[in-house]
């Protein structure tokens, strides 16, 4: 019973000292958050959650299933009027905002259609722009709705499957989490969150995770169904970011959605705390800086981060961190807050009906043991070890260049002078080729391995420099294939200051380092190796050439061959980016930048091809593996070039010319129609560019209509939206489809009405 209380007075202790965390969050909810109703006739499925991740955006509000099914009735949440309608084939789709008494609003998107009497004034909108998209705003006392009231029905318009957006947003039209408001949480939630994976990444040049440079992934073992362990324990050195790919779920049906809170406590303390209750329209795109974008991109899992980038304003963690205070539960691991040694980590992930699961596990966080070899003979080795004292083992494998397997002894050290750096182990050089040493601290901590070439050949092979740019890193690695008689080393330097580089040892054949590019370097990067080779000593030169794109400046490239341009505005990015232009050997320019978030789109400008001449049908395409995507067909046919304007897609570019008309088939036709059945419906494709939604022209009878286009499906469908009414018999319907390039087919079809 003692033991109990204990447990429950820590749960009540850390439940009011979140709750008065984010006290001051939660009193900007300035509305009745018990006067919302559920939105729909549908049961309560949430199958997305608030602020999950998207592409390019978090996900602003929930998703409440359909269970496949079109038309369901959509009701008013509050009182209030109807204060936008939009129109749309792609995005929200079918879209309507309600605004409420208390200036608060809540949005219904991917809707079949409007009730009818909104959807007359859609039609006279479609009418007056002739275009399927509109946008409609009205007045107070247009469109009055009442709590309940029903105000559309459910679709899969935009984005499908079937399934209702529904969004809560405050006064400024930001998101709020409507999962806090108790009538949009009436789902039985059973299940606690599930931990799927835990990453441990550096978070500069000088940190490491067991030696690695880059994030170590691990998977928690399952103790019971809200407990779990990462069994090894984990070495850290420097700054080091903890982050782990979580879920919930909400039913037996196995929908995922994300989590509402996830805290980190070091040592039983709070260390990381995150509430998903709102965020500014303004932080969209800090979706990159939220996830791991680097471990996302690289599709390793949607890994949380439980510490905060330094670009991060999100309104997801307490106020204090954001208003400067970044020690204060801001995640990042170091010695600047923490002591040498264990430490206890546990990760709690808090869903919304405030189960929490656990993942525990120990790391050890210290300096690795410097070790350097300072003499060696057939006997014996001598090293130099700078902090000694702290060493309590050192360990010597031995092997010939055929061995795949060390022969390791291992020398505890039980006596020395506290001011001593220097010792000797025993080794038999005269029968081994190479030679691996690692010193261990008290804390278990190993040294970077030494590597010694006991009998070098004379003879003299090449040295191979990798170099990789990474967001504003430049990974580096060395490899040569006879083995580094010693350990390498490089500097990196412009023409106005030198650049340290560590560089570590992966074996006799390959060490690499990592070098963050400085904000003030030039945009060139010099690279000075010392490599020992059998008996040759050689000094390697090599550069780095990359654009660097910082946040509070714009930035303008053009290739060498000035046919190629592009430019970002200021702001374009969250944090520095390094980036590379390259011609292809086929012709094509690309922009080699791996991992990079743009939160503005580019400009760019292409010559024509001097050997093709350019006509309408040529435009501009990005490659997804081999797959081109097309971005724009506008031209400067003054200065020859084609010109691409806010595109956020990085990657080769690719002139092609498309001169192959769509196509329209699948021809289907309801001698009956209503809101949820269409009187027609077509495929439409295209071979390339892709059709021009805002070119696709549909005549009844020689009368405009505006059916809805869907980008997903590839189809056309005509629906009674406005319950207007078609005379019995027979119809003609013509229609016009274009491509993005101006490539035209005509159709023209009898139907049949009853």
């Amino acid at each position: 019973m003692k033991k109990f209380n204990k447990i429950f007075s820590v749960i009540i202790f850390v439940f009011i000292f979140v709750s008065k965390l984010f006290s001051e969050d939660r009193a900007k909810f300035n509305t009745d958050i018990y006067d919302y109703n559920w939105p729909i006739k549908a049961k309560p499925f949430i199958t997305s959650s608030f602020a999950e991740y998207r592409a390019t955006h978090f996900h602003a509000g929930i998703d409440i299933s359909t269970e496949h099914a079109i038309g369901l009735e959509v009701y008013s949440a509050r009182d209030g009027y109807v204060k936008n309608i939009i129109v749309s084939p792609s995005g929200y789709g079918r879209y309507i905002v309600v605004k409420h008494k208390d200036n608060f609003y809540t949005t219904y998107a991917h809707l079949q259609s409007f009730r009818t009497d909104i959807e007359k004034k859609v039609l006279e909108a479609q009418q007056r722009e002739k275009s399927y998209s509109v946008e409609i705003s009205f007045q107070p006392d247009e469109f009055v709705v009442k709590k309940g009231e029903l105000i559309a029905f459910s679709g899969e318009s935009g984005a499908g499957p079937p399934h209702l957006h529904f969004e809560i947003r405050d006064h400024l039209f930001n998101p709020v989490n409507p999962l806090l408001f108790p009538n949009m949480r009436n789902y039985v939630d059973l299940y606690p969150p599930v931990f799927k994976k835990v990453a441990f990444t550096p978070l500069n040049d000088n940190s490491f995770v067991n030696h690695e440079l880059t994030p170590q992934i691990f998977l928690p073992t399952l103790k019971n169904s809200k407990s779990y362990l990462i069994r090894d324990t984990m070495y850290f050195t420097g700054t080091i970011g903890i982050s782990t790919d979580v879920f919930d779920r909400t039913s037996e049906r196995g929908d995922k959605i994300t989590i509402y809170g996830l805290e980190l406590y070091v040592d039983g303390k709070p260390y990381f705390i995150s509430q998903r209750n709102t965020f500014l329209t303004a932080q969209y795109g800090q979706v990159s800086l939220y996830f791991d974008w680097n471990l996302l991109q690289s599709q390793m899992g949607r890994f949380h981060t439980l510490y905060i980038d330094a670009a991060n304003s999100l309104s997801f963690y307490p106020l204090s961190i954001l208003a400067g205070k970044k020690n204060e539960y801001s995640g990042k691991i170091s010695l600047e807050n923490l002591s040498e040694g264990f430490h206890n980590y546990s990760i709690r992930a808090i869903d919304y009906n405030g189960t929490i699961s656990e993942c525990n596990g120990v790391f050890v966080l210290n300096h690795p043991p410097a070790l350097e070899v300072k003499e060696i003979s057939t006997k014996s080795i001598s090293l130099n070890i700078s902090n000694l004292n702290e060493v309590q083992s050192i360990e010597v494998a031995e092997k010939t260049f055929n061995e795949k397997k060390w022969d390791i002894i291992s020398y505890g050290i039980t006596t020395y002078n506290p001011t001593q750096t220097n010792i000797s182990v025993p080794v038999n050089s005269a029968k081994t080729d190479l030679i691996r040493i690692i010193a261990k601290n008290k804390y278990g901590t190993e040294s970077f391995p030494q590597f010694h070439i006991v009998n070098p050949k004379y003879s003299y092979s090449h040295t191979t420099i990798k170099k990789i740019i990474k967001g504003n890193q430049l990974f580096i690695t060395l490899n040569n294939t006879q083995g580094f008689t010693k350990a390498p080393s490089i500097i990196a330097y412009d023409n106005q200051q030198t650049f340290p580089v560590t560089l570590i040892p992966r074996s006799p054949f390959e060490y690499e380092g990592i070098f963050t590019i400085p904000s003030q370097a030039d945009r060139k990067i010099f690279l000075k190796s010392f490599v020992s080779i059998g008996h040759y000593t050689t000094e390697l030169l090599d550069s780095v050439e990359y654009y660097l794109l910082r946040p509070e400046m714009g930035l303008t490239i053009s290739s060498p061959d000035n046919k190629f341009y592009f430019s970002f505005e200021k702001e374009a990015v969250y944090k520095p980016v390094s980036m590379l232009i390259e011609k292809q050997k086929n012709g094509n320019y690309s922009i080699n930048a791996k991992n990079i978030f743009l939160r503005n789109g580019m400009n760019m400008q292409i010559k024509f091809p001097d050997e093709k001449i350019i006509d309408n049908t040529y435009a501009v395409y990005v490659l997804r593996g081999s797959n081109p995507i097309f971005l724009s067909n506008d031209k400067n046919i003054n200065n020859k070039t084609f010109i691409v304007k806010r595109t956020t897609m990085l990657g080769e570019y690719v002139i092609l010319s498309d001169k192959k008309p769509p196509e329209i088939n699948n021809w289907r036709n309801n001698k009956s129609f209503s809101k949820t059945s269409y009187l027609f419906n077509f495929k439409v494709s295209d071979n390339l560019s892709g059709i021009d939604a805002n070119k696709i022209a549909v005549y009844l009878d020689d009368v405009r209509i505006f059916p809805a286009y869907d980008p997903e499906k590839r189809t056309v469908s005509f629906y009674n939206y406005t319950e207007s009414k078609i005379e019995k018999g027979k119809h003609i319907v013509s229609i016009d489809i274009t491509d993005r390039v101006g490539n035209y087919v005509g159709y023209t079809k009898t139907i049949w009405t009853n």
